[in-house]
């Protein structure tokens, strides 16, 4: 009775579905056939010429807490990402007994280069360790990264590594433009599952063309436009890493991202800011509000926005402004470097 009740409700559905399935499926035909393309949401990471560049698709794989993140032991634009996850020299999970260790989180200012400047800070510390126990430092960066990111990552990972101190350089990529705050979009959590679902959906011509529809009738001005961690959501959270990094038994260090005296008009032209004046405002707000945050929580400061304005250091900047060269990725961790073994001079006279 039950079986031919539903047979002809289930012939309908079969025979609607299939209808369906052969309108997409020839949509699909179609828009290949055409040699339509128009790639969605990829991830973007600003290059130091401040070109937007696309992700590799094995060294940066979605992540259903991070957004994004590195591909451990994949390949990414000629480098070779650590067990870890992060761009730099291999480091051990757990820390040698008596060891000092140094974290360097950030965005791409401090993952770029080859080394990044945590290297080369290590090199530093193991050859004139500030204390007579062995330090060590590794970078825990990602291109792209938002103070949003960061602390996130800082809860699920960075936390357990058992630092001894952490450096903070965000700033840049919290004051760029977005449809969307990192933090409304970090919060709808999805599982792995929809992550490939979402990358499959992604290589599809159809829901390619949906989109890129969609999105032709959005009007592109200032007024659709939020900052992807507007100065407030700034503030708290680098209050919470400090609060955080302490809790876990580490020093805070807040670095002022530098910048030179001339940024590339391409920031405005990717439409990161919506004119190149507000990269140049928005930059010292941001900068601001980090020297605010560690006056009013005491953490320890490393002033470099101010260092490289007052020594005209522009030669050590790319094409960019924003990010850094050999030399300027070397002057970084020499001043890390200087406040680690001025802290520790402080600690032994009080």
């Amino acid at each position: 009775m039950s079986r031919g009740r539903f047979s002809p409700w289930l012939q309908r559905l079969l025979l609607a579905g299939l209808a369906a399935g052969m309108v997409l499926a020839g949509g699909e035909i179609a828009l290949r056939g055409v040699r339509f393309s128009a790639p969605v949401q990829p991830i973007t990471i600003v290059g130091r010429d401040g070109k937007a560049k696309p992700d590799d698709d094995r060294g940066m794989i979605p992540d259903s807490e991070l957004q994004f993140r590195f591909n451990p032991g994949a390949e990414w634009r000629g480098r070779r990402i650590n067990a870890l996850g992060f761009l730099g020299r291999e480091a051990e999970s757990n820390k040698a007994p008596g060891a000092v260790r140094v974290i360097c989180m950030g965005d791409s200012c401090t993952a770029q280069g080859n080394p990044p400047y945590a290297d080369f800070l290590h090199e530093r510390l193991t050859n004139a360790p500030p204390t007579p126990q062995p330090w060590e430092a590794f970078n825990m960066a990602v291109h792209g990264y938002s103070s949003e990111q960061g602390l996130r990552l800082f809860r699920r990972q960075t936390r357990y590594l058992q630092p001894d101190y952490v450096t903070l350089y965000f700033g840049w990529n919290d004051l760029w433009r977005s449809r969307t705050t990192d933090r409304l979009k970090l919060a709808r959590r999805s599982g792995p599952i929809w992550g490939r679902i979402q990358k499959l959906m992604n290589r599809s011509r159809l829901y390619q063309f949906i989109v890129s529809r969609s999105q032709a009738r959005q009007t592109p001005d200032a007024d659709n436009y939020v900052l992807r961690v507007p100065p407030e959501e700034y503030r708290q959270n680098l209050l919470a890493l400090v609060t955080e990094i302490r809790a876990a038994g580490a020093v805070p260090i807040l670095i002022t991202a530098p910048r030179a005296s001339t940024l590339t008009p391409l920031l405005a032209a990717n439409r990161q800011v919506a004119r190149i004046e507000d990269a140049y405002r928005l930059h010292d707000e941001y900068c601001e509000i980090t020297r605010e945050v560690a006056k009013e929580t005491g953490a320890p400061l490393l002033d470099l926005a101010r260092i490289f304005r007052e020594e005209s250091l522009d030669a050590l900047f790319s094409d960019d402004g924003i990010h850094l060269v050999k030399d300027g990725r070397r002057r970084i961790a020499e001043e890390i470097y200087k406040l680690l073994v001025e802290l520790n001079a402080t600690r032994s006279r009080e």
